[in-house]
């Protein structure tokens, strides 16, 4: 009896410590998107439109991430890649980059993607622009 005591506290104990470390990390991560301060733009193409996008920074990095869509109904191959640029309330071009997309599983009319920009000065940013290009082998 006395054992299951023991036992049943310290379960207790490593899932509340656990819970403690879950939800601190989480509230890490600052949302630039939902408290209003970044502008997002999306270019979608013909084939494909990009849909919902978290932007948001941690320890100096501005990730992006979010899915697209085809245009067309069905699960169908998209083509190309996106173009992550990052501005400041200026205009000027802080940073630059591609990424790739992919389904999570074979049943996924989502694709999603997911990039980190490591130095693109998450306090100088103001508009992050996302444009689907449907050619993959020319560069832009």
């Amino acid at each position: 009896m006395m054992k299951t005591t023991v036992t049943l506290k310290r379960g207790c104990l490593v899932i509340v410590a656990l819970a403690t470390l879950i939800s601190g990390c989480a509230s890490i991560q600052e949302q630039p998107v939902t408290s209003g301060n970044l502008k997002l733009e999306r270019v979608d193409s013909r084939y494909a439109r990009i849909g919902d996008v978290s932007v948001y920074t941690y320890n100096q990095e501005l990730t992006v991430r979010g899915y697209i869509r085809t245009s067309f109904k069905g699960r169908r191959h998209v083509p190309g890649h996106l173009h992550i640029k990052v501005f400041n309330n200026s205009g000027e071009l802080l940073r630059e980059t591609t990424s790739g997309y992919h389904r999570r599983n074979r049943h996924s009319r989502k694709l999603y993607f997911y990039k980190s920009l490591p130095s693109a000065r998450p306090e100088k940013v103001t508009t992050v622009r996302i444009t689907h290009h449907l050619h993959s082998k020319i560069k832009c």
